[in-house]
C-alpha cells in the first residue's frame, strides 16, 4: 500500500498558471509566460500502457509566446534555444534521455487565431528533485511574423515527372506523380526546389477547365548539408490532372522576432 501511495504522489497532476513571469519587453520583441505544467514520474516496469500521461518521465512547461502588432505564421524551432531548465535544487532537467524525441522545444506550437500568440512546450527529461518547489528555464523563442502576400501564378504545367517551372523566384521541379501512399485521392504531386520555401503562404491547382481542384498538403521534407538545402512538398489531389495551372501565394515581409525569457513558476502542489 506503501508502494502504490509513493507512485500516486510521484506523479503530479497539470497545474495551470495564470500568468508567468515576463522576459521581453512587450513594447520591443513580445513576452512569454508559463501557462501550464505538467510532471509525469515514471511509469510500471517496461509496460508502456501504464505511462502517466502515456508520456515519458520529466516535466513539460507550456509556454505562451505572444506578440502584440500580431502576425505570427511560424515558431521558428531550429533558431529557438534553451539555455536552462532546472529546479531550484540545480537539478538539470534535460540531462536524462528520453524513450522518444530529445529535451527541449517541441517541433510543434500552436498559432492562435488572431495569429498574435502561440503555444509552445518545453519538454524535460529528467524528474525534479522530490523537495523541489520551483522550476527555472530561460532561453529564447523566436518568431516569424508577416501580413502581406502576393500571388503569382504559372499555367500549363505538365503533370509529369521532370517538369520545372519557377515561382516567386523558386526553381520547381516536379519530381513524382501518381496515387499517394496513402488517401482516396486520385493523385499525389512532389514538388521539389533547392532553396528555402518558408515564403510560401498557399498553394493552389488549378484544372484546364479553370475550376480550383481540391488539394492537400501532405508534407515537407528538408534536406540539409552544408550551405545545400533540398525541399520536398507533397500535394494529394482530388481530382487527377494531366496539366495545371499553379498558383501561389508568398508573404513579403517576413520577419523573426526574437523574445528572451527568464521565467521561475512553482509546481503548485
Amino acid at each position: 500500500m506503501k508502494d502504490c501511495i509513493k507512485s500516486i504522489l510521484l506523479v503530479f497532476v497539470t497545474v495551470l498558471i495564470g500568468a508567468g513571469e515576463s522576459a521581453a519587453d512587450s513594447k520591443t520583441t513580445g513576452s512569454v509566460e508559463v501557462r501550464g505544467i505538467r510532471i509525469a514520474g515514471k511509469g510500471y516496469g517496461k509496460d508502456d500502457e501504464l505511462r502517466p500521461f502515456n508520456w515519458s518521465a520529466g516535466p513539460v512547461l507550456a509556454l505562451l509566446a505572444q506578440v502584440p502588432g500580431g502576425g505570427i505564421i511560424e515558431f521558428d524551432h531550429e533558431a529557438s534555444v534553451v539555455t536552462a531548465f532546472v529546479d531550484d535544487k540545480g537539478t538539470n532537467l534535460m540531462a536524462g534521455e528520453m524513450e522518444f524525441g530529445k529535451p527541449g522545444f517541441n517541433m510543434m506550437a500552436n498559432i492562435s487565431k488572431d495569429a498574435r500568440a502561440c503555444m509552445v512546450e518545453l519538454t524535460g527529461s529528467s524528474l525534479p528533485a522530490k523537495d523541489a518547489k520551483e522550476l527555472k528555464a530561460s532561453g529564447k523563442i523566436v518568431i516569424v511574423t508577416a501580413k502581406t502576400k502576393k500571388k503569382e501564378t504559372v499555367k500549363n504545367i505538365a503533370m509529369k515527372a521532370g517538369t520545372k517551372f519557377t515561382l516567386g523566384g523558386a526553381a520547381f521541379e516536379v519530381t513524382k506523380v501518381g496515387k499517394p501512399d496513402w488517401g482516396d485521392e486520385p493523385q499525389q504531386i512532389t514538388l521539389q526546389a533547392r532553396q528555402d520555401l518558408s515564403a510560401i503562404a498557399s498553394v493552389v491547382f488549378i484544372g484546364p477547365d479553370g475550376k480550383v481542384v481540391e488539394s492537400m498538403d501532405r508534407g515537407t521534407m528538408t534536406m540539409k548539408m552544408n550551405k545545400n538545402i533540398t525541399i520536398t512538398k507533397d500535394y494529394a489531389l482530388a481530382q487527377k490532372l494531366p496539366t495545371a495551372t499553379i498558383e501561389m501565394e508568398f508573404w513579403t515581409d517576413m520577419k523573426r522576432i526574437e523574445i528572451p525569457f527568464g521565467i521561475s513558476v512553482s509546481v503548485g502542489l
